[in-house]
This record gives C-alpha cells, sequence and structure tokens, in this order.
C-alpha cells in the first residue's frame, strides 16, 4: 500500500533525499499527509492533461490508464477528491486555453505556456491567488520548487498566481559526430566552422566508413549552426529576436543558411531531408552508419523512446563511435553559446470558476511531492531499482511503454533537482555512464542563452503562426536552392516574414526588454 507520509525534501546531499523519498513511497505507514484536510465530503476536480497522440495500444486511452487511476485511487484515499482528467490536443492549447478562459469553461487545473495572457486573467479577475491555499496545503510545492521557481508565477505585489513547473534540466540540444571517422582521417574534433566544413568535406570524399560515397551523408540540418553564426549575443538582445519555437531573427541568420545552403549544393546534406517525419530518415542514417553529424535533443541517440540509436548503430557497424562535443564556436567572437531551458516551464493556475480552489491544491501539492515522484519513476522493482540512493531503470523499453508516454505531463509540479535527474538517466545506462554524462556537460557548454521562458505580448502570439509558417515554407526554399538563387528567394523572404509582422514581434519584444 502506497503510505501517505508526507515528503520531506533535503537539501544537504542527493542519496539522503533520494532514500527519504523511496522510504516514504513505499512504507507501509498509514499516517495522512500534512495538511491533507480529507474532507468527508467528495470534491470533485478536474486537471488539464495533454494529448500528444503516443498513447500504447496496451495502456488504455489518455483519460483512463494505470496512471490517471492511480492518481485518482491515491487522491480519493488520501483527501476524497475526485479528478478527472479535461484532455488538450498538445498542439492546440496555446489557442484553446483563452477560448475555454473566455467562456469560464476551463478545468479546475489549467495549464498554459502564455504567460502575459494568465497575468491579464488574474488581473481581470478570473484566477485565484493561491498563496492562502499553498500556506495551508503547499507544503511540498514550497519546499520542492523552491523560491526561485515560484516567482516565476508570482506578480510584483508577491500574489501566487499560477504554479510553474520545474524543469528536470535546462539542457537542450547536443551536438553529435562520427568519432570513429575523425580518428581514421587523423582529424581533432572540430571547434570552427571552418574545420566542421573540412572534416564534412572529407567524411564524403574519403568515405571512411565504407558506406560508399554516394550514401554518406554528413550533416543534417539541425537547431545549433545559426549559434554558430549569431550577432545578438547579450541575452536581451538575444531573447528580443525570439520570434517563435526554434526560431530567431537574427542578423546572422542569413549567414547560417548561406553555409547550409554550400553545404547542400557540394552534397553534404541529404537531398530529401525535408521530407523527414518524425526524424525517421534521420534516425534511418544514424543506424545504419551513413551519417557523420547532426545536432538534436541532448541525449538524443541513447534515449529509449527516440530507439536506442546508438546502441543500434554499435550492432550494425563495428567500431562506430558517434560522440556529443561542444557546440560548434561562433564566427563572431569565438564563443560556444548554448541555448538551455529556463529553470520553470509552463504554468499551472485555478480559475475563478472552480468551486474548489483547496483541493486544486492539495491536488498540485501531491504531484510536487511524493505522487510526483512515483508517476515519474514508477513502482521500486517494477520499473527502478535504487542504486547509491539514485532511482535506476530496470527495463527502459518497458518504462517506454509503461509510463514514459505519459509521465511528464502528469508530473508537471514536480519538484525533482536537476542533480537528481542527471544521476538517475545516467545510472541508466550502464556502460554508457560516462557518455551520457558528457552528452549533458556538453549541452551546458559555454555561454547559456534562453528566450523561452519571457512573457508573450498576445499581439505577438496572434502574429506568430503566420511568421512561423513563412519561416518553415523558406527555410527549406534557402538551404536547398541554387547558390546564384540565395539572395532573391532572401529578400523575397525578407519581405514575406514583414508582411506576417515579423518587425512587429520584434519591436514589441525589444519594448518588453527596454531595447531601443
Amino acid at each position: 500500500m502506497f503510505s501517505r507520509l508526507r515528503l520531506g525534501y533535503v537539501k544537504t546531499g542527493l542519496v539522503m533525499m533520494c532514500a527519504l523519498m523511496a522510504a516514504s513511497l513505499f512504507a507501509n505507514g498509514s499516517e495522512e499527509v500534512a495538511g491533507s484536510a480529507n474532507s468527508a465530503k467528495t470534491r470533485k476536480i478536474s486537471v488539464m492533461l495533454f494529448d500528444r497522440g503516443n498513447v500504447p495500444n496496451e495502456a488504455g486511452t489518455i483519460q483512463d490508464n494505470k496512471w490517471t487511476n492511480w492518481i485518482h485511487d491515491q487522491m480519493m484515499e488520501a483527501y476524497n477528491i475526485d479528478v478527472s482528467y479535461f484532455i488538450m490536443p498538445r498542439s492546440e492549447e496555446i489557442a484553446k486555453v483563452p477560448i475555454l478562459m473566455a467562456s469560464n469553461s476551463a478545468p479546475d487545473i489549467t495549464y498554459h505556456y502564455g504567460t502575459n495572457n494568465i497575468i491579464n486573467w488574474f488581473n481581470d479577475g478570473g484566477i485565484y491567488d493561491l498563496n492562502p491555499y499553498l500556506s495551508q496545503y503547499g507544503q511540498d510545492i514550497v519546499a520542492n520548487l523552491g523560491d526561485d521557481v515560484l516567482l516565476d508565477g508570482r506578480t510584483t505585489e508577491g500574489e501566487q498566481y499560477a504554479i510553474p513547473t520545474k524543469r528536470s534540466t535546462i539542457t537542450k540540444f547536443n551536438v553529435f559526430i562520427r568519432k570513429d571517422w575523425l580518428d581514421k582521417l587523423g582529424m581533432d574534433v572540430p571547434e570552427t566552422v571552418d574545420q566542421l566544413y573540412t572534416a564534412l568535406k572529407a567524411f564524403k570524399e574519403e568515405d571512411p566508413g565504407h558506406v560508399g560515397k554516394d550514401q554518406v551523408i554528413p550533416y543534417w540540418p539541425g537547431y545549433m549552426t545559426e549559434y554558430s553564426f549569431l550577432k545578438n549575443t547579450d541575452p536581451a538582445s538575444y531573447a528580443a529576436s525570439y520570434v517563435n519555437h526554434w526560431q530567431y531573427l537574427d542578423p546572422g541568420y542569413k549567414d547560417s543558411l548561406e553555409w547550409q545552403n554550400k553545404l547542400y549544393n557540394e552534397g553534404l546534406i541529404d537531398p530529401e531531408y525535408f521530407t523527414d517525419k518524425g526524424n525517421a530518415r534521420l534516425k534511418e542514417a544514424f543506424v545504419t552508419g551513413k551519417l557523420g553529424y547532426f545536432e538534436q535533443n541532448v541525449n538524443f541517440n541513447m534515449k529509449t523512446n527516440y530507439g536506442s540509436l546508438l546502441k543500434n548503430l554499435q550492432k550494425n557497424v563495428d567500431g562506430a563511435e558517434f560522440v556529443s562535443i561542444a557546440p560548434i564556436r561562433n564566427v563572431n567572437d569565438g564563443k560556444v553559446y548554448n541555448p538551455v531551458y529556463p529553470p520553470s516551464g509552463g504554468l499551472s493556475f485555478v480559475p475563478k470558476s472552480s468551486r474548489n480552489p483547496e483541493a486544486c491544491v492539495q491536488y498540485m501539492n501531491f504531484i510536487a511531492g511524493d505522487g510526483g515522484f512515483h508517476v515519474y519513476f514508477g513502482f521500486e522493482g517494477e520499473h527502478y531499482n535504487l542504486v547509491d540512493g539514485v532511482p535506476v531503470a530496470i527495463d527502459g523499453d518497458y518504462n517506454a511503454r509503461d509510463k514514459d508516454w505519459i509521465n511528464n505531463d502528469l508530473a508537471l509540479t514536480f519538484g525533482m533537482t536537476e542533480e537528481l535527474f542527471i544521476k538517475s538517466v545516467v545510472k541508466s545506462f550502464p556502460g554508457y555512464e560516462s557518455y551520457v554524462e558528457d552528452n549533458y556537460a556538453n549541452a551546458l557548454a559555454g555561454v547559456h542563452l534562453n528566450a523561452d521562458h519571457q512573457p508573450y505580448d498576445q499581439e505577438v502570439n496572434d502574429l506568430s503562426a503566420a511568421v512561423k509558417k513563412v519561416h518553415s515554407d523558406y527555410q527549406v526554399k534557402l538551404i536547398t536552392c541554387r547558390p546564384g538563387e540565395f539572395d532573391t528567394i532572401w529578400n523575397e523572404y525578407q519581405d514575406e516574414m514583414e508582411k506576417a509582422g515579423s518587425d512587429r514581434i520584434i519591436e514589441l519584444r525589444k519594448a518588453m526588454y527596454g531595447l531601443d
């Protein structure tokens, strides 16, 4: 039986923290959570939950599965709270939440990325100040998220209008390269754009992997190349040039596209890369040993939910070594720039249409401590074992099918430390511990740049969809066009971006950061 002992996080040591968490989770105790206020009357709350279209066939449905049912039973037993889930397609959240708020039909716990929207709803009296409830029912929220995270959901007057998600890590991307190919060619790991170009040319012309020169794919367009050409490198200027997901209107962006256009026309990029859906084409090139260099999510080639790519490559190609490296240095100042996430993500808030705000805080408090640990890591002995006080996955493939498809979305307010997260991930890949450590270290190398978490003006949100479409259409054109056509298409791109509202977005974001 799951114990309702209150989980006490301690900051004096990771091992002690994990041991306390595990003991609290799985001891056969009967003591109730401090401040549980188990009401004689059943209270109902609805909680927004993303539908990502990734439910395994055997898992049930997004709202009726092992984990939603487990949370429901725990909340009924501990608090007499009847939890149901309001399903939101992930791609529709930004557009639909304002509609739900306008019609007073938002779920009792609503999750949203539009910070300015939430602030406006709070100022208009449409959202609860959660401070009175946190003091009585939110001990684990306060202790485990910490003030740095909670500040991102607090007004300057101290009102807590939302509970931010605490990111388990701020790391974002890795740069990967075939180290065994470099070794065969007698080359060092590239640090500059020129060194990288020389290596990519050698990958194609020398074919160190013996896959056939016509089969080698030296380079795959990714997220990090533009950071090697970035010109707005101070934090405010960088953030002001942020327009949409992965998209920056920086003066150096043209240079990064022109460089990739050169690679494409020299046959160093898969000619059909832009048709790739869900990274299927990239993964195939990776595991068959054809790929030389690419940029993707941190630890991408190790994760089981991405296909355990490195292990499959090494099964297929004897001696293959694909390693992460620090990002390629910036051509303008020679520094390494790394995009990172902010310490907090989206925001959970309670609309005034909710009749049970105290129950909502009790739910978020449960997830911030015992409940979130359990949903995220699973059951000891089934999903993980404790190794030196750190939860270590027993079977990554099983976890991917059983819980990993939903655990992040259910554990939104879980207060995990980055140290615990990385140690747990590292220990989950026996034989690759130092490799995974290097992945996270390289994702944290250099100067950190972050623009994701700044409040969005509603006008920015309204303009972003059109700007994003223009950007997506022209990015492929600019990389794949003939060199002599580049400047003409670039000018068309600038005109279309301006028509879609890019200049207005930059104007609004400069004002947000106090820039001229």
